[in-house]
């Protein structure tokens, strides 16, 4: 399966300046450019489809594309949770016409979409992504983000902040920290 595709990315970042700033021990504004540069990179290197995480960290739209209707199941599974809403279900039918499916004939249950057991599975053009589900996955803002992964941002901003060289000895310039890594393994999709 691929992973979905981004429909609306999240449009706010998941740590505060001033807390990169108290992270990275900065009593100044002079580096804050530098900082969200920061911030940014540690959510992309983390938030799906493509990041380490596997998990939404914000709210962002995704949608999963197949081949066709799933025929040996009736759920399928939503990647890069946590689902909070489908927004729409369309398929190409026999004739390559894009259709709807109502509402009214799958169900959100977790990160799954499940079909109600009388929605009868449209047969669907050979293309690929005939059938396209569109669904919002993540956090719903920064407070709503559990604080071991805040934390883990923080951590790999304070630690490229410190390491800013691209060849670094003993082993600082990894690309997360430990510690990081450690927050966050609870959380990751694997």
């Amino acid at each position: 399966m691929h992973p979905p595709v981004v429909i609306e990315a999240a449009d706010a970042l998941p740590v505060s300046l001033e807390a990169a700033r108290a992270a990275c021990r900065i009593d100044h504004t002079d580096d804050d450019a530098e900082l969200t540069a920061k911030i940014r990179t540690a959510f992309s290197y983390l938030q799906p489809p493509i990041g380490w995480l596997g998990r939404s960290v914000l709210r962002q739209t995704l949608e999963l594309r197949l081949p066709a209707f799933p025929r040996t199941t009736i759920t399928v599974r939503l990647p890069c949770g946590p689902v909070s809403e489908v927004v729409q279900v369309t398929y190409f039918d026999g004739n390559n016409a894009e259709q709807t499916v109502p509402n009214t004939s799958y169900f959100l249950e977790q990160d799954e979409l499940v079909w109600d057991e009388r929605f009868n599975i449209p047969t669907t053009y050979v293309r690929p992504g005939a059938v396209r589900i569109r669904y919002r996955a993540g956090y719903a803002n920064p407070e709503a983000i559990p604080a071991a992964i805040s934390e883990a941002i923080l951590q790999m901003v304070a630690h490229w902040y410190e390491n800013r060289e691209a060849v670094a000895t003993v082993g600082a310039g990894a690309m997360m920290p430990m510690q990081a890594m450690d927050l966050l393994y609870p959380y990751r999709i694997w």
